[in-house]
């Protein structure tokens, strides 16, 4: 974590989470998740564009943040085509863990998007300090509902390796 300040992860689409002890690839804050990547960020109108993020900022005790906030806007559109929407969001400073860090994500419905390429901004504010912190993300909206699906490939040994060392 920063020793001031915030910092924002890369954004990750997803296609697909569960929760439980997750070890392994593809696994943040016991979600483990199909992640979406090069062609499979073209997204079939009317799927959900689902993604996380991880925030940083100083470490400090969530217990002593009382109701602060950090400000979250989603803010989404083509590029050149003045269709922005914006979804505004707080982000409680007592979720985060004692070393700085929270994962924080969102789901955006796609059924009235029309075809194209688009561009997701995430800002988190602090409203008290006034700092900021920015992360984007590249999308597509098909314009037909025939997209390859997603996948994955695991290894059912690989918790076993983890916790024995071996990896």
């Amino acid at each position: 974590p920063p020793a001031h300040g915030l910092f924002l992860s890369d954004i990750v689409a997803f296609s697909d989470a569960t929760s439980g002890r997750a070890l392994g690839p593809f696994a943040v804050a016991n979600v483990k998740f199909t992640p979406l990547a090069g062609q499979a960020m073209t997204i079939v109108p009317g799927h959900d564009l689902k993604f996380f993020y991880q925030v940083w900022s100083p470490p400090t005790d969530p217990k002593s943040s009382g109701d602060a906030t950090l400000e979250v806007e989603y803010a989404y559109g083509r590029m050149g085509m003045h269709d922005t929407k914006t979804i505004s969001d707080k982000l409680p400073l007592k979720e985060f863990a004692a070393n700085g860090t929270v994962v924080n994500g969102k789901k955006i419905a796609t059924t009235d998007m029309a075809p194209g390429s688009y561009r997701l901004s995430v800002t988190v504010s602090n409203p008290a300090t006034h700092e900021k912190a920015f992360s984007f993300l590249n999308f597509s909206i098909a314009n037909s509902s025939e997209t390859a699906p997603s996948w994955d490939i695991s290894d059912p040994d690989f918790g076993r390796d983890v916790s024995q060392g071996t990896i």
